[in-house]
């Protein structure tokens, strides 16, 4: 995810579509590209960095998020009747 693109597009243009229009890009490859999906090309990353007045560096960092330091306390945990009986109330 490129959280620096979409913010400077939403402060900048207010949406993706707003600036997909200003670039001459289709917002179906805007919002790939600020989703991390897809790289812009060279000419395509130099139109971005003009319209959007920003560092290209910047603009263009992923944003990882890690994973949880122990997996085995991660995620919902579910629970299995072993036989009928633990069913009854």
């Amino acid at each position: 995810m490129r959280a620096n693109l979409e913010a400077a597009i939403k402060v900048r243009f207010g949406s993706q579509i707003a600036f997909a229009r200003e670039v001459r890009l289709h917002p179906i490859k805007i919002n790939r590209i600020c989703r991390g999906w897809i790289e812009p090309t060279p000419l395509e990353r130099a139109r971005i960095t003009e319209a959007l007045q920003a560092d290209a560096d910047w603009l263009f960092a992923v944003l990882l998020i890690p994973g949880p330091k122990n997996p085995l306390a991660a995620g919902p945990k579910s629970v299995v009747a072993s036989s009928s009986a633990d069913l009854t109330i």
